[in-house]
């Protein structure tokens, strides 16, 4: 199984609020995070923790695998 990719998860979480039309602090607000955490997280910085990456994939309406650039696919055979 390979790494996770934090810089890939910033990546995406940026562009779900983009195209969302979501601020940091709408995103923040809707979540119950603060802006810092938010902006964090989006650079790369930290991670959000399970339950709010669970509460961002249901704001911006796609799985937590999506948000987190996980596909089975790609992964090599356990």
């Amino acid at each position: 199984m390979s790494g996770f990719d934090m810089e890939l998860l910033a990546d995406n979480l940026r562009a779900e609020r983009v195209r969302a039309r979501m601020s940091q602090k709408d995103v923040a607000d809707a979540i119950g995070a603060s802006p810092a955490a938010v902006q964090k997280w989006e650079a790369g910085e930290s991670v959000p923790l399970i339950g709010s990456v669970y509460s961002l994939a249901d704001l911006y309406g796609i799985g937590i695998d999506k948000l987190c650039g996980w596909n089975k696919a790609e992964q090599p055979a356990a």
